[in-house]
């Protein structure tokens, strides 16, 4: 399999390593993760190739293969983290995917646009903070747009995504749970318009 960094803000100084997973129901040794296929250290290179040999592929069912990368923990905030699928060869043939590079993109967070948005702040507000089991958060983005929202720890770390999906014109409220978390400091990253709106969170 066959892909590229394009997209990425800079892959050098913030992508370390490259995996390939792969999934079906016999071969989940994880059903969170699959099955680790191979992986390519410091994926720079204009293209970079997955090829080590695997026969794990199940033909009578359905298989899964996504790309994952490894960040430097020294990875730039809000730098894009992305790249394009170009082709795959299976028992010598080739295939062209019919997307080669799909919408979306991840942000090395947390990450905030350091501007005082008032419309934004207005269409993404959370409480209570400080919160103790759950918190609320509500979105009112005046048109019908993708929106998500990620959980990140104080390092950088990515939690969860507690919304991803189309914000509706008349806004609406989310119930988020926060009672597995322990006791600390958060940050809510509010991606849409291609813009990031973040905000701390303390859960007590």
């Amino acid at each position: 399999m066959v892909f590229n960094t394009i997209g990425s803000s800079n892959p050098i100084t913030d992508i370390m390593n490259a995996r390939l997973w792969h999934y079906n129901d016999s071969a989940a040794t994880d059903p969170t993760l699959g099955v680790l296929v191979s992986q390519v250290p410091n994926p720079w290179l204009t293209n970079f190739v997955f090829s080590a040999p695997y026969t794990g592929l199940t033909l009578s069912q359905k298989n899964y293969l996504w790309l994952t990368y490894d960040l430097f923990p020294t990875a730039t905030i809000c730098n894009y983290i992305d790249g394009d699928f170009l082709y795959f060869n299976l028992d010598t043939n080739v295939y062209m995917p019919s997307v080669t590079s799909p919408p979306g993109y991840q942000i090395v967070g947390p990450c905030g646009t350091g501007v005082g948005d008032d419309l934004l702040q207005d269409e993404f507000m959370v409480y209570p903070i400080p919160c103790n089991d759950e918190i609320k958060i509500y979105l009112n983005s005046k048109v019908n747009e993708r929106v998500k929202i990620d959980l990140y720890t104080v390092t950088g770390l990515k939690l969860n995504t507690l919304f991803d999906g189309f914000a509706l014109e008349d806004g609406f409220e989310i119930n988020c749970p926060m009672k597995k978390y322990p006791a600390g400091i958060y940050y809510l990253n509010y991606l849409f318009k291609q813009k990031v709106i973040t905000k701390k969170l303390i859960k007590l």
